[in-house]
């Protein structure tokens, strides 16, 4: 029993985005932020309009490289779950925010990367990221009831493009990215 409360404290913990001291915790703190540090926006519009909303809020995010921004709208929980996951001794946490959002939102699989994997440096993490000059969302398509996949693309500094696709959900009242695991 004790070892369950534990787990639910250090979930609970992991979930929020801020350490009782102030301090942000690791996968927001390594995110840089366009702009000053901005709170999760929250869209309590009626779910079409909300939905509609928090995709372009999505794409703004991707065009001004606001890193942090793209963070926070990802499922808390599952954030940090995939950030202790990834993180190791030999990658900063910088490397790791970079990986989970390029993949979280489709830009960082086989055939559809950013940036090359020889051309990464772990000293400009959010490189691949920084390139992204445009952004068009095609279609919103549910798939299940409260899941839907977003496809589109985003144009590069070198005039190509990428796919861009990822899923939202609203499961506590809120969207949020689904963040894949593993």
């Amino acid at each position: 029993m004790r070892v369950f409360l534990v787990s639910v404290l250090v979930i609970l913990w992991g979930c929020g985005g801020v350490r009782p001291g102030g301090e942000l915790l690791p996968q927001y703190a390594a995110a840089p932020t366009a702009n000053a540090t901005i709170p999760r926006p929250s869209y309590e519009l009626d779910d079409e309009r909300g939905l509609s909303r928090f995709v372009e809020e999505i794409a703004e995010a991707l065009m001004r490289h606001d890193i942090r921004t793209l963070a926070y709208m990802l499922h808390a929980g599952d954030y940090a779950q995939q950030f202790a996951f990834m993180k190791g001794d030999d990658r900063s946490d910088e490397e790791v925010v970079a990986q989970i959002i390029e993949e979280t939102y489709g830009l960082r699989v086989v055939g559809n990367v950013l940036l090359q994997p020889e051309l990464r440096n772990p000293e400009q993490p959010f490189a691949g990221l920084n390139r992204i000059r445009s952004v068009d969302v095609w279609t919103a398509e549910e798939n299940r009831p409260g899941f839907w996949d977003i496809e589109g693309h985003v144009g590069l500094d070198d005039r190509t493009s990428r796919s861009l696709t990822f899923t939202i959900y609203k499961p506590d009242g809120e969207w949020h990215v689904v963040v894949p695991q593993g």
